[in-house]
């Protein structure tokens, strides 16, 4: 069947996102993309955490804590891990999904003097192994409500990345006609990988103007 133009950029998204996950020095993918193309990167995430519709064994989880204190970043994604799971577990219990097998899982806790970035990473392996195959990504997603420091927030990806085990994985979207991020890409090439989705949707919505109206058009 023919791919409509939407689902041919959820592909061309596909296929830069394996690329990436099959490096295995890389860490951080940054996606350059303006708001249509950022529409279409969520319905490949959404895509890839639908048990019927994706296509690679990688799991994508979507942090969304502000960045406001370097020293208690990690921390809070890590609740918010913890939460977002508990909140999952609850709605299950209310409405089972048969096509969902989410398996018991508790958080251990933080070891003692450890800093937040190495407790947030050590939690993130640890759910890993009990949710994901061997070869697959755990992918968090990070989307900032806010960031109160953007030297700071770039200075703790940096360092995050830097000891960041292989079989995970971060994701963030970047503003592509004003990037903020790229100078990681230029500090480590490769742990860091910036990509300009580059998915030319008025292309899209102009095939998609067309075929509406090639419908539209009476036949014989």
């Amino acid at each position: 069947m023919k791919r409509n133009p939407i689902e041919r950029r959820v592909d061309i998204l596909q296929d830069q996102w394996n690329a990436f996950a099959a490096d295995d020095d890389a860490r951080l993918f940054i996606w350059g993309a303006d708001q249509g193309e950022h529409r279409i990167i969520d319905t490949f995430i959404t895509k890839e955490n639908s048990a019927e519709a994706s296509e690679t064994p990688d799991v994508f989880i979507r942090l969304s804590t502000p960045f406001a204190d370097v020293q208690e970043y990690g921390a809070e994604l890590r609740d918010e891990l913890i939460d977002q799971y508990q909140e999952t577990v609850d709605k299950l219990a209310e409405n089972p999904d048969p096509d969902v097998d989410l398996k018991p899982w508790t958080a251990l806790a933080p070891q003692s003097g450890v800093d937040n970035i190495t407790a947030l990473l050590a939690t993130l392996e640890h759910f890993h192994e009990h949710h994901l195959d061997a070869d697959g990504r755990l992918a968090i997603w990070l989307t900032p409500a806010d960031v109160g420091d953007l030297e700071a927030f770039r200075n703790w990806l940096h360092v995050t990345v830097s000891v960041t085990p292989a079989c995970i994985r971060f994701v963030t979207v970047d503003a592509r006609e004003a990037p903020l991020l790229t100078e990681l890409h230029v500090a480590d090439e490769k742990k860091i990988i910036f990509k300009n989705a580059s998915l030319d949707m008025s292309g899209a919505m102009e095939e998609i103007a067309d075929q509406a109206t090639d419908r539209a058009q009476p036949s014989g």
